[in-house]
């Protein structure tokens, strides 16, 4: 355990090596970002990031893997350009990929959540394929702990990030959540040895097993995350500042926790949305395992898909 640890303090200032340039660092992962007026500007502030980022490691007798580099641009007007673009990065010729994975998570040039949605129900998969084997010789109930543990950590990891939540019967189904929650349903139908034929619904599957719909998880992760960030003044709060700030007279509002988009942003809207309709106890609650209680309870009353 002691050598990430060390590796992490032998490369900490590499950052201070790429001077204002944007660096990403986690573990022996190095991600940087570069924003120019087109593509020609960006792609010269990278190709210095990377002199400079092959120029660190040289100095520190460590090895970087260029063949390993993966390059992506993101345009502003969402359009792909049609002449494919190339990154130089010490010997190595990087061609122009539309996608990247990132800590895990696949990240596409035109900002999409398909091809990372897909790689969740993949995932989900493979791992009801090991499942099956099991399910011929282990009895079901001991499966359970499966889903909750390998099934579910696939499902939460960053879906606060892609995912939606429905807060009532009406709002319009995401397609992706839907198709995460029928890989979902299969998992559950796996462990309780039952089959569509039978006809169990989904709130009778979620009751047999204990684990929670797409849907709920959503919720409760956006609004943890709202009140970490709430409490801890993180980053994201500056996209969703209190109320109470904006406002220059006292109103009936006032202390009760409420938050507003100040960018005409959906992700942002539907965070404010979402926690506004949070109970008053949990958005001024101060104690974490306070403020996490209400928001399970809360998160129960919203549509299970």
């Amino acid at each position: 355990m002691l050598s990430p640890l060390l590796y992490t303090i032998y490369t900490a200032d590499l950052e201070y090596w790429l001077d204002e340039h944007s660096a990403i660092l986690y573990a022996d992962d190095a991600t940087a970002v570069a924003v120019g007026r087109n593509d020609e500007e960006s792609i010269q502030q990278l190709e210095i990031i990377a002199n400079k980022y092959l120029r660190y490691t040289a100095s520190n007798f460590l090895k970087a893997n260029e063949a390993k580099t993966v390059f992506m641009l993101v345009r502003s007007d969402g359009k792909e350009n049609m002449m494919t673009r190339s990154l130089q990065v010490g010997s190595n010729t990087v061609p122009e990929s539309y996608k990247m994975v990132f800590l895990g998570v696949t990240i596409c040039n035109n900002l999409s959540w398909l091809e990372h949605s897909k790689n969740v129900a993949s995932e989900m998969r493979k791992t009801y394929g090991l499942l099956s084997r099991l399910a011929a010789n282990v009895p079901r109930k001991q499966l359970l702990p499966i889903i909750h543990g390998l099934v579910m950590s696939k499902v939460r990891y960053c879906i606060a990030a892609y995912g939606t939540v429905r807060m009532n019967d009406i709002d319009p189904m995401n397609g992706l959540m839907k198709e995460i929650q029928k890989e979902l349903n299969r998992g559950m139908r796996l462990v309780t040895g039952t089959k569509m034929i039978d006809r169990i619904s989904i709130n009778e599957l979620i009751e047999m097993t204990g684990v929670p719909s797409v849907n709920h998880v959503t919720a409760e992760t956006m609004l943890r995350e709202i009140w970490r960030s709430k409490n801890l003044n993180l980053p994201l709060m500056d996209y969703l500042p209190p109320v109470d700030s904006m406002r220059i007279r006292a109103t009936r509002s006032e202390g009760q926790g409420l938050i507003k988009a100040v960018k005409n942003n959906n992700y942002a809207i539907s965070l404010a949305k979402l926690w506004n309709a949070l109970p008053q106890e949990a958005r001024v609650a101060t104690e974490q395992r306070e403020a996490f209680s209400i928001i399970k309870d809360f998160v129960k009353m919203l549509p299970i898909v």
